[in-house]
C-alpha cells in the first residue's frame, strides 16, 4: 500500500480484494488463530519468493503490484540486535519474566531527565531477546533508536527506515554487537580445526547463510592478514579486543572479533532478501 497511514476510505483501493476476502474467511475459520495466520503468510509461495528483480519485470511492475517477487527489507531494529546475539550462540530464549536493561551509555537516563534508575542487567538479562528491553514511552533504548525503532509516543502503520553512518556505529561500537562479534570469534577458533579460510567460510554460513564469493574471500582474507599484522605490534589493544587482562591476549581472538564485526555491520546481513 502506498498509503498505510491512511488505510481505509483515504488509501489507495487495495490491489487484490480477492486475496484479502479468502485471507479474512481463513481467519475467521481457524477461530481467529493469530499465530496460524502469521504462519499461514510467511510459509507461503509468495512470501517466499526470492527479491531478486529481472529488468523486465522492473519496467513493467517497479512497485511489485503484481506480487511477483520479495522486497527486500531492511530488519527492524529489535530483529537485528537478536539476530547478532543468535548467531554468537549469546541469545537467551526463555519466555517471559521481568523486563531487562541490557547496557547503554553511561549518564543517558540522566541526561534524559527520566525519573528512576537505569541499572545494567548482569547474566543473562544482557542477551534475552529484545521484545523484554525495557522500554519507556518517551525514552527507548539508544542504540534501537538509532536503528530507527519508534518511540511510544504515537501509534505508527509503518516504520521510518533510514540508513546513515550512526547506525553502522552502532553496530561496529555497542557493547551488546561488540561481544556477539567476540563470541563468535571465539567460536570459530574452537569449532574450525582449519585455517583462516575455513573459519571465514564458518563464519559466513552462521552470519549470511552462504560461502563467501570468491572476490569477498579474498578481500577478507586480505584484511584478516592485515590486522593480524598490525595487531602483533600491539600488545595492548589485541588485549582489549579479545577481552583478556594480559597485554599477550589472543591475537587469532583479536583478528577474528574484529572480523567478526564486520560481518555483523554487512549491509546483507541487516536486510531481509
Amino acid at each position: 500500500m502506498p498509503t498505510p497511514d491512511d488505510f481505509g476510505a483515504q488509501g489507495a483501493m487495495p490491489t487484490h480484494p480477492a486475496l484479502l476476502d479468502w485471507l479474512a474467511t481463513e481467519f475467521v475459520t481457524s477461530g481467529w488463530n493469530m499465530k496460524g495466520m502469521h504462519r499461514l503468510i510467511v510459509t507461503s509461495a509468495t512470501y517466499r519468493q526470492s527479491a531478486r528483480i529481472t529488468p523486465g519485470l522492473r519496467q513493467r511492475d517497479p512497485r511489485n503490484v503484481l506480487l511477483a517477487r520479495m522486497t527486500r527489507v531492511r530488519l527492524p531494529a529489535e530483529q537485528i540486535r537478536d539476530q547478532a546475539l543468535a548467531v554468537s550462540g549469546l541469545l537467551v530464549r526463555k519466555v517471559g519474566g521481568p523486563p531487562v536493561f541490557p547496557r547503554q551509555p553511561e549518564g543517558y537516563w540522566q541526561q534524559r531527565a527520566l525519573p528512576g534508575e537505569w541499572k545494567d542487567s548482569s547474566g543473562e538479562g544482557r542477551y534475552r531477546r529484545t521484545m523484554y528491553t525495557y522500554w519507556r514511552r518517551m525514552a527507548l533504548h539508544p542504540s534501537l533508536e538509532l536503528l530507527n525503532a519508534p518511540a511510544r509516543e504515537t501509534c505508527v502503520a509503518q516504520r521510518d527506515i533510514s540508513n546513515v553512518p550512526t547506525q553502522a556505529l552502532v553496530l561496529l561500537n555497542d557493547p551488546i554487537f561488540s561481544k556477539a562479534a567476540s563470541v563468535l570469534a571465539a567460536r570459530l577458533i574452537r569449532e574450525v580445526d582449519g585455517n583462516d579460510e575455513a573459519k571465514l567460510a564458518r563464519a559466513f554460513r552462521r552470519v549470511l547463510g552462504r560461502l563467501p564469493q570468491d572476490a569477498e574471500r579474498a578481500r577478507f582474507l586480505a584484511y584478516v592478514a592485515r590486522q593480524r599484522e598490525d595487531l602483533n605490534t600491539h600488545p595492548v589493544a589485541t588485549a582489549a579486543l579479545a577481552e583478556s587482562p594480559k597485554a599477550n591476549g589472543s591475537v587469532d581472538h583479536a583478528v577474528w572479533a574484529l572480523t567478526c564485526s564486520v560481518l555483523l555491520n554487512l549491509d546483507e546481513t541487516i536486510t531481509r532478501p
